[in-house]
């Protein structure tokens, strides 16, 4: 695959193949795959000068997007195994210099940083964690951890990803390993803390059903008894129910409620 990116670049030397070489690179960027990105690095940095410095750029701008597209690209074999120390010093600056935006903004698409929707539990916040409130991203940094932590990764570029998280207060390698390990933790005890609640409501409408005490969603009015009314068909056991028959039972009933929830837009003063 380098081997393809070198010819590439060779091309661009040719002037009759020029544009199109520049434009096939342009191409693998714009498919934000950091393995592609990282053999653009490598021959813009192996082949010096100002020609490719808008490749390079462009590359790099991919790579330090945020923590998972720099998660992702330290863990990629080509970063730590064949890429340059002159391109890893490129790629961690790089990164030192935007990722303080990574603490102000949601992930989100490229370039776009918009709260990634794809998640349904995220809470992207422009005011407290920015990036960090997305639970997917949140894995995408313990990884980095784990990647300065690996035994086989050398000191220098160890020294190097670490300095990316460096500010005023977090001066040294030390007090940065610290605020990831502490952060990390803080997750962690907050995930038990849910699972635990979780646990305990799953517990507290068992005991209730048994007693035969209807569950409530708690929201009052029209709306709130329409979604307790909607709640007590879809777990509603049915004498002679298979698994097979409850499951496309629950999933007429969904369909059933998008299609009334589209058809009148929910118009009960809630929304």
């Amino acid at each position: 695959m380098q081997e393809e990116m070198e010819n590439l670049f060779k091309l661009m030397n040719q002037e009759t193949h020029c544009k199109l070489a520049e434009e096939e690179i342009l191409r693998r960027i714009g498919e934000s795959n950091v393995a592609e990105c990282l053999r653009v690095l490598q021959e813009s940095v192996s082949l010096g000068g100002e020609r490719f410095r808008n490749l390079e750029e462009k590359a790099l701008q991919v790579m330090v997007r945020s923590y998972s597209y720099f998660s992702d690209t330290i863990w990629t074999d080509f970063a730590y195994k064949i890429l340059g120390d002159e391109a890893f010093k490129k790629l961690s600056s790089a990164a030192g210099r935007v990722q303080p935006g990574w603490d102000k903004s949601p992930y989100g698409a490229p370039g776009g940083y918009g709260c990634c929707s794809d998640e349904p539990d995220c809470a992207c916040s422009l005011t407290d964690f920015g990036q960090l409130s997305c639970p997917s991203v949140q894995l995408d940094f313990k990884f980095i951890l784990e990647w300065v932590e690996k035994e086989e990764i050398c000191p220098e570029r160890r020294t190097l990803v670490l300095a990316v998280f460096e500010n005023s207060q977090r001066r040294t390698k030390a007090s940065v390993l610290q605020w990831m390990k502490k952060k990390i933790e803080g997750w962690e005890i907050k995930d038990k803390e849910d699972e635990e609640e979780m646990k305990m409501m799953e517990e507290e409408f068992e005991m209730d059903r048994a007693m035969g005490i209807p569950f409530s969603c708690g929201i009052p009015g029209p709306y709130g008894e329409r979604l307790d009314a909607r709640w007590a068909e879809l777990t509603d056991n049915v004498d002679g129910e298979d698994a097979q028959k409850k499951a496309e039972r629950i999933k007429k009933l969904c369909e059933q409620y998008e299609a009334e929830d589209s058809d009148d837009e929910f118009q009960y003063g809630w929304y």
